[in-house]
């Protein structure tokens, strides 16, 4: 499956699966919705609304797994020095593998400002082997922003906080975690 068409297959089952996932709707529903997006791509989906989870696996065996919601958790094979810090407020994750390698992301928030946690991530990030490939931050009026990369053997990591543009005295982050 191309790229292009994968992207907008996964566009179209996240909009619909996220609309039964968030409303509960239970196991009849979710059958129905799995038919539904099947019908518009070449692959199979099963959808769980009880735990808020989406499985989408492509005609190549590429699988692409959403959680979302009340019972958003770390994907199941996060690294676990790489766990977010307390506090942090898991929204979603998802869990893409593409040709044999594994993408996961996490978005989430949490009370604080972006330098609160910032230099324990970077800290937390060094001290389990990666290095420090980039960093950059900026805090400007319209709010503060920081980023970094890193890397190690086997893996990549971004990670993204910013202030939350709709809630002051909250961050938004975003892990992501990616096999070379």
């Amino acid at each position: 499956m191309s790229v292009q068409k994968r992207l907008a297959a996964l566009g179209a089952i996240v909009v619909f699966a996220g609309a039964i996932v968030l409303s509960g709707c239970g196991d009849a529903s979710d059958k129905v919705a799995e038919k539904v997006a099947e019908s518009q791509t070449d692959g199979k989906v099963k959808i769980d609304s009880d735990d808020g989870s989406v499985e989408y696996t492509d005609e190549d065996g590429n699988k692409t797994q959403f959680n979302t919601g009340g019972g958003a958790s770390l994907p199941d094979d996060w690294p676990e020095a790489l766990a977010p810090p307390d506090g942090v407020n898991i929204i979603s994750s998802s869990t893409s593998t593409v040709d044999g390698k594994r993408s996961m992301v996490v978005f989430a928030d949490a009370e604080g400002t972006v330098s609160d946690f910032f230099e324990g991530i970077k800290t937390q990030i060094t001290s389990v082997g990666y290095a420090i490939d980039q960093e950059g931050s900026t805090d400007a009026t319209g709010g503060s922003y920081a980023t970094l990369t890193a890397s190690d053997s086997s893996s990549s990591i971004l990670v993204s906080i910013s202030d939350d543009s709709s809630d002051s005295g909250k961050v938004d982050i975003t892990f992501t975690v990616t096999e070379k």
